[in-house]
Formats: structure tokens, sequence, C-alpha cells
């Protein structure tokens, strides 16, 4: 006979709480996805200059079947380490950078921040990069020219 004193059973609180950080956990490592997945860092900079504060896109190629991989440019650098990384793959990169003083939108239809880059990088990138099976980091910086 199990005395509930010794053993109580966990609130839904804590069950809800134990379920959140398996799911974060999960999703940091890409746990469970089959996904290869490459660490990718580097440098950004447009016109000799640090890209202070952007994104960046590793958008699946045709022929690619990988979920698309969005992270932050901050002083210049980024790394996929929020997102668990890049699937091993060929992707269209895509980089936006924003004027710093301009607020984030908070919601669908306020005004987007203004796009600094040109649309070859942005909208339109023509940036390719490929990333192979086991590959475990990579480091690739982004030099954009006017």
């Amino acid at each position: 006979m199990v005395n509930n004193r010794r053993f109580p059973l966990p609130s839904l609180g804590q069950m809800m709480l134990l379920l959140a950080t398996i799911l974060t956990t999960a999703t940091l490592v890409g746990c469970g996805d089959g996904i290869e997945r490459v660490q990718v860092s580097g440098k950004v900079t447009y016109a000799g200059q640090p890209v202070e504060v952007g994104q960046i896109r590793f958008i699946p190629a045709p022929g690619t079947e990988m979920p698309l991989t969005i992270e932050r440019i901050k002083n210049g650098s980024y790394e996929t380490s929020t997102s668990g990384g890049v699937p091993v793959g060929t992707y269209q990169v895509a980089i936006r950078a924003y004027h710093p003083d301009d607020p984030v939108p908070s919601g669908p239809g306020q005004p987007a921040r203004r796009q600094l880059l040109p649309a070859k990088y942005s909208t339109r990138s023509e940036l390719k990069a490929t990333l192979e099976p086991g590959e475990k980091q990579k480091e690739l910086d982004f030099i954009l020219t006017q």
C-alpha cells in the first residue's frame, strides 16, 4: 500500500512546468526530430560596417525539404544557438538590417522597420549557403557591398 503523504501526486501546475521544461529542452537541443543540424555563426557587414541590428534567414532551396531557420544579428554577429542549428542542405540566405532606433512592430498593421540593405541581400537575396552532412560547426561571414 502506498502512503499518499510519503509520495504525494504532483499538482497540475508542477506537471505543466515539467512538460514545458521537457519541450523547451527538446526544442533547443533539436532532440527527437531526426534532422542533422550544423551550428552556424559568423559576421555580417555592409559597406564596411557591422550590421548593428538585423536578422538572417536560411531559406531552404528547391529540393531541400527542411525548415526555415531565422536568427538575430546583433553588433555584426549571429549564431544559430537558439534555433538548434541549421539543417544540412542548400539554402538561400536572406539578410535584413534595421535602423537601431526603429521600434519593433508590436502587431499587425504596425509600420515595418526600415530595411537598410538592397533587395539582392534581403527580399530577393542572391546569397547561398550549403551545409554538408557531418559538419558540426561552420563559420559563414557575409561581407556585403553596395
